[in-house]
């Protein structure tokens, strides 16, 4: 299935044939035959070497603060390409001097002190002591399914779209996220 993309970008995981994929698309749904529900809000947060001088950088820290930092982050995702549009629309120009499809990798470059791995909660691996964990009031990434609503959807499509809204629900309360609406 290929979704347009536009200015802001939500990560999904849609269905097509009935293989399931990952692709970026805007909520609301673009004008089309689509159909979503979201699973849950997860929110950016900073990472810095435990020790360093980022370390001490404040809690839902300014923009700014943020776009002025070395920044360590993914390379296509259409989340982190969000993000870097709203700095920009704010003046700031971000300054990234690495970036990866990792997690473990963005978590680690951040972890020896190469810059501030700018990452979501869901990507972070918890109890690394070599990192400081520094939240954001940054937008959400938004996690969702997607699918054609026009293409029948067989009983084990719907059943998924319901174990991934408990799953979520469960697992958001676990971290204390918000669910989607």
């Amino acid at each position: 299935m290929r979704v347009p993309r536009a200015s802001d970008t939500l990560p999904v995981v849609g269905w097509a044939n009935p293989a399931i994929t990952r692709n970026s698309v805007v909520l609301p749904i673009p004008d089309g035959p689509f159909e979503a529900v979201e699973l849950v809000r997860d929110p950016w947060q900073l990472l810095a070497a435990t020790g360093s001088r980022a370390a001490r950088i404040p809690a839902n820290a300014p923009l700014r603060t943020i776009a002025a930092q070395r920044l360590i982050g993914f390379r296509s995702a259409g989340s982190t390409e969000t993000i870097e549009r709203l700095m920009r629309s704010r003046g700031h120009e971000p300054q990234f001097v690495f970036r990866s499809e990792d997690n473990a990798t963005v978590q680690a470059m951040a972890g020896a002190g190469l810059g501030v791995a700018l990452m979501p909660v869901l990507a972070v691996a918890p109890g690394d002591p070599s990192i400081v964990v520094i939240p954001t009031d940054l937008p959400p990434r938004r996690v969702a399914l997607i699918w054609h609503r026009e293409r029948y959807r067989p009983p084990a499509a719907r059943a998924f779209v319901e174990i991934a809204r408990e799953v979520c629900v469960e697992h958001a309360a676990e971290l204390g996220l918000p669910v989607g609406p």
